[in-house]
């Protein structure tokens, strides 16, 4: 993914990008944090930041090292490593001008420092992975390599945890709503088929076992009619058209059985946590 260069002309299709995530003022979240942790032992740092980049502030998803979590996007590394717009390795901040004023170095949180931005799949950077040491060191293309990795890895994370809050709704503040229980059901199993088919596979083996149980319990009437006969004459013709078509009814129904549980444990969620 080519990443397109900041501009004003592009700051706004940029901040809609990150909004898309929700990803600002989430809650912690270990996959994110273990990515952190990953950067620190692969390239052998003391701290580790994984930020997103706003309007006006640049804000720590995970983070090792670090103690504020929220700081001036003016002052912040990720937002000048986006500025940069490529992986950017600073061997001793003391000594570059550029990055001795940016608030991590002010504060001491290192020398060191390097960094990738986050790119999503649009083409937009929206935030940064940084790694700082206090001694300094020099450059080398792997430090760029893994630090390109990781950055691609915190984005299939961030990009695994829009899916998992695509169903999301903010609460109502005002009116009322335009759902009926008809389209709550509908959103229900669209959420179920969306994120996972599991439930629905198993019920479908479930229906397909069964009906395999009701054909060979057929075939031994139809055997045992043929051999030693019935006392009750059409019982075993009987039998067999019953045990046919309910073989074969049984997997349609508990298909929609499956879904119809599955639906209403999702809309009874939704409408206990006022989201709709």
């Amino acid at each position: 993914m080519v990443a397109l260069a900041i501009a004003p002309d592009t700051e706004a299709e940029r901040l809609e990008a990150l909004h898309e995530y929700r990803i600002l003022d989430s809650e912690k979240d270990p996959a994110f944090q273990r990515i952190a942790e990953m950067a620190c032992t692969t390239l052998s740092t003391a701290s580790c930041a994984i930020s997103f980049v706003d309007a006006e502030r640049s804000w720590k998803k995970a983070s090792i090292g670090w103690v504020i979590q929220d700081s001036p996007r003016d002052v912040s590394l990720s937002n000048y490593i986006m500025q940069k717009g490529e992986t950017v390795v600073v061997s001793d901040a003391l000594a570059h001008p550029e990055v001795s004023e940016l608030l991590p170095v002010r504060q001491d949180v290192g020398r060191f420092y390097a960094g990738a931005p986050l790119v999503s799949p649009t083409g937009y950077m929206i935030g940064a992975i940084v790694v700082a040491d206090p001694q300094p060191r020099e450059d080398a293309p792997e430090i760029h390599e893994k630090l390109k990795l990781l950055a691609d890895l915190a984005m299939d994370q961030l990009n695994l945890h829009r899916l998992r809050h695509e169903y999301d709704r903010e609460a109502r503040s005002a009116g009322e709503t335009k759902w009926n229980y008809w389209k709550l059901w509908n959103f229900a199993l669209d959420g179920i088929t969306s994120f996972s088919s599991l439930p629905l596979r198993i019920w479908s083996y479930i229906g397909f076992g069964v009906s395999a149980l009701a054909m060979a319990y057929l075939g031994w009437i139809v055997t045992k009619s043929m051999i030693f006969g019935l006392d009750v004459p059409g019982y075993a013709s009987l039998m067999s058209v019953i045990l046919f078509f309910n073989g074969i009814s049984l997997i349609g129904i508990l298909f929609f059985l499956a879904a119809a549980i599955m639906g209403l444990w999702l809309l009874v969620a939704i409408l206990r946590k006022g989201k709709l």
